[in-house]
Protein backbone atom coordinates (compact mmCIF):
# COMPACT_ATOMS: atom_id res chain seq x y z
CA UNK A 1 0.00 0.00 0.00
CA UNK A 2 1.11 3.15 -0.93
CA UNK A 3 1.38 6.30 1.01
CA UNK A 4 2.63 8.96 -1.36
CA UNK A 5 0.32 11.51 -2.94
CA UNK A 6 1.38 11.96 -6.77
CA UNK A 7 0.48 13.42 -9.63
CA UNK A 8 1.96 10.38 -11.82
CA UNK A 9 4.21 7.43 -10.96
CA UNK A 10 6.59 6.34 -13.29
CA UNK A 11 7.14 2.69 -13.21
CA UNK A 12 10.90 1.84 -14.59
CA UNK A 13 11.11 -1.84 -15.69
CA UNK A 14 13.20 -1.05 -18.99
CA UNK A 15 15.65 1.05 -20.26
CA UNK A 16 14.03 4.33 -21.00
CA UNK A 17 14.63 7.94 -20.79
CA UNK A 18 12.39 10.58 -19.49
CA UNK A 19 12.14 14.44 -18.97
CA UNK A 20 11.17 15.37 -15.17
CA UNK A 21 10.88 19.51 -14.94
CA UNK A 22 13.26 19.78 -17.69
CA UNK A 23 15.90 17.34 -16.92
CA UNK A 24 16.56 14.86 -19.12
CA UNK A 25 16.95 11.26 -17.48
CA UNK A 26 18.75 8.19 -18.96
CA UNK A 27 17.02 5.06 -16.64
CA UNK A 28 18.86 2.12 -16.64
CA UNK A 29 17.22 -1.08 -15.55
CA UNK A 30 19.65 -3.77 -13.66
CA UNK A 31 17.42 -6.52 -12.13
CA UNK A 32 19.40 -9.54 -10.45
CA UNK A 33 22.26 -7.34 -9.85
CA UNK A 34 22.75 -5.44 -6.72
CA UNK A 35 19.21 -6.16 -6.11
CA UNK A 36 16.02 -7.85 -7.65
CA UNK A 37 15.02 -4.54 -8.93
CA UNK A 38 17.10 -1.79 -9.47
CA UNK A 39 18.08 1.23 -12.16
CA UNK A 40 20.89 3.29 -12.43
CA UNK A 41 20.53 6.81 -13.89
CA UNK A 42 22.38 9.02 -16.52
CA UNK A 43 22.17 12.91 -16.67
CA UNK A 44 23.21 13.65 -19.79
CA UNK A 45 23.01 17.68 -19.63
CA UNK A 46 25.46 17.24 -16.53
CA UNK A 47 27.52 13.97 -17.97
CA UNK A 48 26.99 12.78 -14.77
CA UNK A 49 25.58 8.71 -14.07
CA UNK A 50 24.19 7.72 -10.79
CA UNK A 51 25.13 3.91 -10.23
CA UNK A 52 22.97 3.14 -7.54
CA UNK A 53 24.38 0.49 -5.75
CA UNK A 54 26.35 -1.42 -8.81
CA UNK A 55 29.23 0.45 -8.58
CA UNK A 56 30.89 1.41 -5.10
CA UNK A 57 33.84 2.05 -3.18
CA UNK A 58 34.84 -1.25 -1.89
CA UNK A 59 33.76 -5.37 -3.14
CA UNK A 60 29.98 -6.05 -2.92
CA UNK A 61 28.30 -8.82 -1.86
CA UNK A 62 27.51 -11.43 -4.76
CA UNK A 63 26.17 -13.21 -1.68
CA UNK A 64 24.89 -11.16 1.34
CA UNK A 65 25.62 -13.19 4.54
CA UNK A 66 22.40 -11.89 6.14
CA UNK A 67 20.62 -14.27 4.02
CA UNK A 68 19.44 -13.26 0.57
CA UNK A 69 19.59 -15.06 -3.22
CA UNK A 70 22.40 -15.33 -4.48
CA UNK A 71 23.78 -12.69 -7.13
CA UNK A 72 25.15 -13.40 -10.40
CA UNK A 73 28.93 -11.92 -11.19
CA UNK A 74 28.26 -11.92 -14.77
CA UNK A 75 24.73 -10.55 -15.07
CA UNK A 76 26.42 -7.22 -12.46
CA UNK A 77 29.48 -7.17 -14.60
CA UNK A 78 27.64 -6.56 -17.68
CA UNK A 79 25.65 -4.19 -16.62
CA UNK A 80 28.77 -1.66 -15.74
CA UNK A 81 30.40 -2.66 -19.16
CA UNK A 82 27.05 -1.10 -20.92
CA UNK A 83 27.77 2.00 -19.48
CA UNK A 84 30.98 1.80 -20.07
CA UNK A 85 30.39 1.76 -23.95
CA UNK A 86 27.19 3.99 -23.86
CA UNK A 87 28.61 6.91 -21.44
CA UNK A 88 32.59 6.25 -21.39
CA UNK A 89 33.60 9.12 -23.78
CA UNK A 90 31.30 11.45 -22.35
CA UNK A 91 30.79 10.89 -18.55
CA UNK A 92 32.71 13.32 -16.09
CA UNK A 93 30.51 12.99 -12.79
CA UNK A 94 30.29 9.88 -11.18
CA UNK A 95 28.35 9.13 -7.65
CA UNK A 96 26.58 6.81 -5.97
CA UNK A 97 23.95 6.40 -3.62
CA UNK A 98 26.80 5.20 -1.16
CA UNK A 99 29.85 6.98 -0.55
CA UNK A 100 31.92 10.42 -2.55
CA UNK A 101 31.85 10.92 -6.24
CA UNK A 102 34.44 10.55 -8.62
CA UNK A 103 35.32 13.67 -11.48
CA UNK A 104 36.96 13.24 -14.55
CA UNK A 105 36.44 10.83 -17.93
CA UNK A 106 39.67 8.40 -17.46
CA UNK A 107 39.29 8.91 -13.48
CA UNK A 108 35.73 7.15 -14.01
CA UNK A 109 36.18 5.06 -16.74
CA UNK A 110 39.17 3.09 -14.59
CA UNK A 111 37.07 3.04 -11.79
CA UNK A 112 34.34 1.60 -13.60
CA UNK A 113 36.67 -1.16 -15.51
CA UNK A 114 38.09 -2.45 -12.59
CA UNK A 115 34.39 -3.03 -10.89
CA UNK A 116 33.49 -4.85 -13.62
CA UNK A 117 36.28 -6.80 -13.91
CA UNK A 118 36.75 -7.92 -10.60
CA UNK A 119 32.56 -9.01 -10.58
CA UNK A 120 33.67 -10.82 -13.79
CA UNK A 121 36.50 -12.69 -13.00
CA UNK A 122 35.18 -13.49 -9.34
CA UNK A 123 32.07 -15.69 -11.75
CA UNK A 124 34.45 -16.89 -14.24
CA UNK A 125 37.15 -18.25 -12.10
CA UNK A 126 34.97 -19.67 -9.90
CA UNK A 127 33.43 -21.77 -12.49
CA UNK A 128 36.91 -22.78 -14.73
CA UNK A 129 38.23 -23.82 -10.65
CA UNK A 130 34.78 -25.68 -9.98
CA UNK A 131 35.14 -27.82 -13.62
CA UNK A 132 38.56 -28.49 -12.13
CA UNK A 133 37.13 -30.61 -9.58
CA UNK A 134 37.29 -28.15 -6.70
CA UNK A 135 34.75 -27.69 -3.73
CA UNK A 136 32.89 -24.39 -2.45
CA UNK A 137 35.71 -25.22 0.65
CA UNK A 138 38.09 -25.80 -1.82
CA UNK A 139 37.76 -22.42 -4.16
CA UNK A 140 39.15 -19.93 -1.77
CA UNK A 141 42.73 -21.46 -1.92
CA UNK A 142 42.66 -21.31 -5.82
CA UNK A 143 40.51 -18.52 -6.66
CA UNK A 144 42.79 -15.38 -5.90
CA UNK A 145 42.18 -11.63 -7.60
CA UNK A 146 44.79 -10.29 -9.62
CA UNK A 147 46.93 -7.42 -8.16
CA UNK A 148 45.49 -5.10 -11.19
CA UNK A 149 42.15 -5.55 -9.00
CA UNK A 150 42.93 -6.32 -5.72
CA UNK A 151 45.55 -3.39 -4.75
CA UNK A 152 42.58 -0.35 -5.94
CA UNK A 153 41.04 0.83 -2.85
CA UNK A 154 37.87 0.47 -4.37
CA UNK A 155 38.22 -3.11 -5.01
CA UNK A 156 38.98 -3.91 -1.46
CA UNK A 157 37.25 -6.73 0.82
CA UNK A 158 35.75 -3.80 3.33
CA UNK A 159 32.30 -5.48 2.78
CA UNK A 160 32.05 -8.51 0.81
CA UNK A 161 35.08 -10.82 0.57
CA UNK A 162 36.51 -12.78 -2.44
CA UNK A 163 36.14 -16.03 -0.14
CA UNK A 164 32.39 -15.84 0.12
CA UNK A 165 31.50 -14.13 -3.40
CA UNK A 166 33.17 -17.39 -5.12
CA UNK A 167 31.49 -19.78 -2.76
CA UNK A 168 28.18 -18.14 -3.78
CA UNK A 169 29.26 -18.25 -7.45
CA UNK A 170 29.50 -22.08 -7.06
CA UNK A 171 25.85 -22.16 -5.14
CA UNK A 172 24.39 -20.28 -7.90
CA UNK A 173 25.03 -22.37 -10.46
CA UNK A 174 25.84 -26.00 -8.53
CA UNK A 175 23.85 -25.46 -5.26
CA UNK A 176 24.89 -26.81 -2.29
CA UNK A 177 25.67 -30.29 -2.40
CA UNK A 178 29.81 -30.67 -3.44
CA UNK A 179 29.28 -34.00 -5.29
CA UNK A 180 30.94 -35.84 -2.02
CA UNK A 181 28.58 -38.37 -0.54
CA UNK A 182 30.34 -37.90 2.97
CA UNK A 183 28.33 -34.67 3.17
CA UNK A 184 25.22 -36.37 0.99
CA UNK A 185 23.20 -36.58 4.35
CA UNK A 186 25.74 -35.50 7.25
CA UNK A 187 25.15 -35.76 11.07
CA UNK A 188 23.09 -33.09 12.98
CA UNK A 189 25.63 -30.02 14.96
CA UNK A 190 25.06 -31.91 18.17
CA UNK A 191 25.29 -35.33 16.73
CA UNK A 192 28.83 -34.41 14.93
CA UNK A 193 29.57 -32.79 18.03
CA UNK A 194 29.41 -35.52 20.66
CA UNK A 195 31.45 -37.86 18.49
CA UNK A 196 34.12 -35.58 18.09
CA UNK A 197 34.27 -34.94 21.74
CA UNK A 198 33.98 -38.52 22.44
CA UNK A 199 36.98 -39.37 20.04
CA UNK A 200 38.90 -36.70 20.70
CA UNK A 201 39.21 -37.87 24.47
CA UNK A 202 36.04 -35.44 26.41
CA UNK A 203 35.58 -32.37 26.68
CA UNK A 204 38.77 -31.19 28.83
CA UNK A 205 40.84 -32.49 26.25
CA UNK A 206 38.86 -30.66 23.60
CA UNK A 207 39.20 -27.54 25.59
CA UNK A 208 43.25 -27.85 25.69
CA UNK A 209 43.86 -28.83 22.07
CA UNK A 210 41.24 -25.76 21.35
CA UNK A 211 43.59 -23.71 23.36
CA UNK A 212 46.99 -25.06 22.01
CA UNK A 213 45.97 -24.08 18.42
CA UNK A 214 44.57 -20.69 19.80
CA UNK A 215 47.90 -19.84 21.08
CA UNK A 216 49.79 -20.79 17.94
CA UNK A 217 47.30 -18.72 15.68
CA UNK A 218 45.53 -21.49 14.32
CA UNK A 219 42.37 -19.83 15.03
CA UNK A 220 40.04 -21.58 12.39
CA UNK A 221 40.94 -25.04 14.20
CA UNK A 222 40.47 -23.87 17.24
CA UNK A 223 36.79 -22.84 16.71
CA UNK A 224 36.34 -25.95 14.90
CA UNK A 225 37.26 -28.04 18.25
CA UNK A 226 35.23 -25.35 20.15
CA UNK A 227 32.13 -25.71 17.78
CA UNK A 228 31.67 -29.26 18.13
CA UNK A 229 32.14 -28.92 22.00
CA UNK A 230 29.15 -26.37 22.17
CA UNK A 231 26.97 -28.57 20.28
CA UNK A 232 27.92 -31.49 22.37
CA UNK A 233 27.61 -29.61 25.79
CA UNK A 234 26.47 -25.39 25.56
CA UNK A 235 26.81 -25.37 29.51
CA UNK A 236 30.22 -25.65 29.42
CA UNK A 237 31.48 -22.26 29.93
CA UNK A 238 35.06 -22.54 29.85
CA UNK A 239 34.58 -23.46 25.86
CA UNK A 240 32.24 -20.64 25.39
CA UNK A 241 34.55 -18.27 27.08
CA UNK A 242 37.76 -19.76 25.13
CA UNK A 243 35.29 -20.04 22.10
CA UNK A 244 34.41 -16.07 22.39
CA UNK A 245 38.25 -15.41 22.86
CA UNK A 246 38.95 -17.24 19.01
CA UNK A 247 35.63 -15.13 17.93
CA UNK A 248 37.12 -11.91 19.12
CA UNK A 249 40.39 -12.22 17.64
CA UNK A 250 38.91 -13.64 14.48
CA UNK A 251 36.71 -10.10 14.59
CA UNK A 252 40.20 -7.99 14.85
CA UNK A 253 41.88 -9.68 12.01
CA UNK A 254 38.89 -8.92 9.22
CA UNK A 255 39.06 -6.68 6.53
CA UNK A 256 35.80 -6.91 5.96
CA UNK A 257 32.86 -5.18 8.35
CA UNK A 258 30.51 -7.84 7.74
CA UNK A 259 32.86 -10.58 8.60
CA UNK A 260 34.09 -8.64 11.44
CA UNK A 261 30.67 -8.31 12.78
CA UNK A 262 29.45 -12.04 12.36
CA UNK A 263 32.53 -12.94 14.54
CA UNK A 264 31.91 -10.23 17.42
CA UNK A 265 28.33 -10.75 17.03
CA UNK A 266 29.16 -15.02 18.20
CA UNK A 267 31.73 -13.82 20.50
CA UNK A 268 29.12 -11.40 22.64
CA UNK A 269 26.54 -14.20 22.39
CA UNK A 270 28.71 -17.09 23.74
CA UNK A 271 29.38 -14.18 26.84
CA UNK A 272 26.41 -13.11 27.19
CA UNK A 273 24.26 -16.13 27.29
CA UNK A 274 20.86 -14.02 28.35
CA UNK A 275 21.75 -11.79 26.06
CA UNK A 276 18.34 -12.82 24.05
CA UNK A 277 16.26 -12.14 26.83
CA UNK A 278 16.87 -8.28 27.06
CA UNK A 279 16.19 -7.33 23.20
CA UNK A 280 12.85 -6.52 22.82
CA UNK A 281 11.16 -8.15 20.39
CA UNK A 282 7.39 -7.91 19.38
CA UNK A 283 5.51 -11.37 20.13
CA UNK A 284 5.15 -13.74 18.16
CA UNK A 285 1.82 -12.86 16.21
CA UNK A 286 2.58 -9.40 15.52
CA UNK A 287 1.21 -8.00 12.80
CA UNK A 288 2.97 -4.67 11.99
CA UNK A 289 4.85 -5.95 9.44
CA UNK A 290 2.24 -7.52 7.20
CA UNK A 291 -1.10 -5.45 8.08
CA UNK A 292 -0.23 -3.50 4.69
CA UNK A 293 0.02 -6.20 2.42
CA UNK A 294 -2.37 -7.85 0.69
CA UNK A 295 -4.91 -10.64 1.57
CA UNK A 296 -3.25 -12.71 -0.66
CA UNK A 297 0.05 -11.89 0.41
CA UNK A 298 -0.88 -12.36 4.09
CA UNK A 299 -1.59 -15.83 3.43
CA UNK A 300 1.41 -16.52 1.70
CA UNK A 301 3.37 -15.56 4.66
CA UNK A 302 1.21 -17.73 6.73
CA UNK A 303 1.44 -20.62 5.07
CA UNK A 304 5.50 -20.78 5.71
CA UNK A 305 4.92 -20.33 8.67
CA UNK A 306 2.18 -23.23 9.88
CA UNK A 307 2.72 -26.37 12.17
CA UNK A 308 1.53 -29.11 9.89
CA UNK A 309 0.97 -31.19 12.73
CA UNK A 310 -1.95 -28.92 14.08
CA UNK A 311 -3.53 -28.99 10.68
CA UNK A 312 -3.20 -32.82 9.96
CA UNK A 313 -6.05 -34.10 8.42
CA UNK A 314 -7.62 -30.85 7.59
CA UNK A 315 -9.57 -30.75 4.36
CA UNK A 316 -11.05 -27.26 3.58
CA UNK A 317 -11.70 -24.70 1.10
CA UNK A 318 -12.21 -21.56 2.31
CA UNK A 319 -12.85 -18.33 0.50
CA UNK A 320 -12.23 -14.94 1.97
CA UNK A 321 -14.09 -11.86 1.60
CA UNK A 322 -12.70 -8.64 2.74
CA UNK A 323 -15.03 -5.74 1.94
CA UNK A 324 -13.27 -2.76 3.09
CA UNK A 325 -10.12 -3.61 1.07
CA UNK A 326 -12.23 -4.94 -1.82
CA UNK A 327 -9.87 -8.42 -1.88
CA UNK A 328 -11.16 -11.92 -2.35
CA UNK A 329 -9.24 -15.13 -2.13
CA UNK A 330 -9.92 -18.81 -1.83
CA UNK A 331 -7.76 -20.55 0.62
CA UNK A 332 -7.12 -24.40 -0.12
CA UNK A 333 -5.92 -26.49 3.36
CA UNK A 334 -5.05 -30.34 2.17
CA UNK A 335 -2.32 -32.70 3.44
CA UNK A 336 -0.89 -30.44 6.04
CA UNK A 337 -0.56 -27.46 3.05
CA UNK A 338 -1.61 -23.78 2.78
CA UNK A 339 -2.34 -23.36 -0.75
CA UNK A 340 -3.96 -19.69 -1.85
CA UNK A 341 -5.98 -19.10 -4.64
CA UNK A 342 -6.53 -15.04 -6.44
CA UNK A 343 -10.06 -16.65 -6.93
CA UNK A 344 -12.76 -17.39 -5.16
CA UNK A 345 -13.80 -21.04 -5.21
CA UNK A 346 -17.25 -22.09 -6.39
CA UNK A 347 -17.69 -24.76 -4.24
CA UNK A 348 -16.03 -23.54 -0.81
CA UNK A 349 -16.65 -25.61 2.39
CA UNK A 350 -16.39 -22.16 4.79
CA UNK A 351 -17.10 -18.81 3.48
CA UNK A 352 -16.05 -15.82 5.63
CA UNK A 353 -16.76 -11.87 5.29
CA UNK A 354 -14.94 -10.06 7.36
CA UNK A 355 -12.60 -7.07 7.25
CA UNK A 356 -9.06 -7.60 6.77
CA UNK A 357 -8.25 -5.44 10.14
CA UNK A 358 -10.80 -7.85 12.53
CA UNK A 359 -9.19 -11.04 10.72
CA UNK A 360 -6.12 -9.62 11.72
CA UNK A 361 -6.44 -8.45 15.39
CA UNK A 362 -8.54 -12.18 15.32
CA UNK A 363 -5.16 -13.83 14.09
CA UNK A 364 -3.20 -12.00 16.47
CA UNK A 365 -5.34 -12.62 19.27
CA UNK A 366 -6.33 -9.35 20.02
CA UNK A 367 -10.29 -10.90 19.66
CA UNK A 368 -11.50 -13.36 21.09
CA UNK A 369 -13.28 -16.32 19.43
CA UNK A 370 -16.37 -14.85 20.66
CA UNK A 371 -16.03 -11.38 19.75
CA UNK A 372 -14.69 -12.31 16.15
CA UNK A 373 -17.86 -14.26 15.74
CA UNK A 374 -19.83 -11.40 16.02
CA UNK A 375 -18.28 -9.34 13.57
CA UNK A 376 -18.45 -11.19 10.66
CA UNK A 377 -20.69 -13.33 8.68
CA UNK A 378 -19.91 -17.02 7.29
CA UNK A 379 -21.45 -19.65 6.07
CA UNK A 380 -20.32 -23.31 7.10
CA UNK A 381 -18.37 -24.65 10.34
CA UNK A 382 -15.80 -22.37 11.49
CA UNK A 383 -14.01 -24.86 13.34
CA UNK A 384 -11.53 -25.68 9.82
CA UNK A 385 -11.10 -21.96 9.73
CA UNK A 386 -10.34 -21.19 13.57
CA UNK A 387 -7.88 -24.14 13.59
CA UNK A 388 -6.20 -23.37 10.86
CA UNK A 389 -5.10 -19.97 12.49
CA UNK A 390 -4.56 -21.38 15.91
CA UNK A 391 -1.84 -23.56 13.64
CA UNK A 392 0.53 -20.37 12.67
CA UNK A 393 2.80 -18.49 14.59
CA UNK A 394 5.06 -15.92 13.27
CA UNK A 395 8.47 -16.87 14.88
CA UNK A 396 10.40 -13.88 16.81
CA UNK A 397 13.75 -13.64 15.04
CA UNK A 398 15.78 -14.46 18.32
CA UNK A 399 16.70 -17.89 18.07
CA UNK A 400 20.43 -19.65 19.07
CA UNK A 401 22.83 -20.44 15.65
CA UNK A 402 25.87 -21.07 17.17
CA UNK A 403 24.91 -23.48 20.03
CA UNK A 404 21.92 -25.81 19.95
Amino acid sequence: KSHLNCKEIIEVNENKTYTIDGVIVDFMFTPGAEAPTEMMMYFPQLKALCTAEEINRLMHNLYTPRGAKVRNGKVWAGYIDYIIMKYGDDIEVSFGTHNWPTWGNKRIVEYYEKQRDMYKYLHDQTLRNANLGYTPNELPEHVKLPESLSKVFYNREYYGTVSHNIKAQYQFYLGWYDGNPAHLNELTPIEQGKKYVEVIGGETRCIELAQQAFEKGEFQWAITLLNHLIFANPKNVKARELAANVYTQLGYLQESAVWRNEYLTAAMELRSSEMKNTISMPPGNDIKHIKESSLSDIFDVFSVNVDPNKIDGLDEVINLICKDSNETISVVVKNNVINVRQTISKNPTITVESTKQNLLNFYSKKLTQQEFFKKIEFKGKLDGFFKLLESITIPSPIFEIIEP
